[in-house]
């Protein structure tokens, strides 16, 4: 419908066609941002975690331009190599149209798996770091839990036994 919708419209108001080529960028970008916001929902109620509520994440970003491009891909195809109406008829536009659903899964899942990788990653620095085995850049011994401090050499200066 958006093509459609855009088109209608700069013809009715008079806009030219700038806003026809804003209007296809803006689609997108607007399709983009709102499946952003589902997948969002979709990462913080779905899984069984507790993980925070974040419209943005690495994952999401990936996701959707993943379902983006599928998506896109997807129309290409089918605007030169359709012939599913000819095979099977009527059910041409459900069969099209779960095969569209089913990339979009797969998108929706990549993302996912992203983001619990990268989750899985900060949780085991973490640990590394509260357990004292992996100092951190820019993290002082202090902030470890560690007695003594730092110097530029980036050894642990700890006081004398008995001190």
């Amino acid at each position: 419908v958006g093509p459609y919708l855009g088109h209608w419209a700069a013809d009715y108001f008079g806009l030219g066609s700038q806003f026809d080529l804003a209007w296809g960028i803006g689609r997108w970008v607007g399709a983009g941002l709102l499946v952003m916001l589902v997948w969002a929902i979709c990462y913080k109620f779905l899984p069984n975690t507790d993980a925070p509520f974040r419209i943005f994440t690495p994952g999401a970003a990936i996701g959707v331009l993943l379902w983006l491009g599928l998506s896109a891909l997807f129309g290409l195809y089918l605007s030169h190599f359709n012939s599913y109406e000819a095979t099977y008829g009527a059910l041409g536009g459900a069969i099209i149209f779960l095969l569209w659903l089913w990339l979009s899964g797969i998108a929706l899942l990549f993302g996912a798996e992203v983001n619990e990788v990268l989750d899985d990653m900060h949780r085991a620095e973490r640990a590394r770091i509260e357990s004292g085995d992996v100092a951190s850049p820019g993290l002082l011994a202090a902030d470890r839990g560690l007695p003594g401090r730092r110097d530029g050499s980036g050894r642990d200066q700890r006081p004398a036994a008995g001190h």
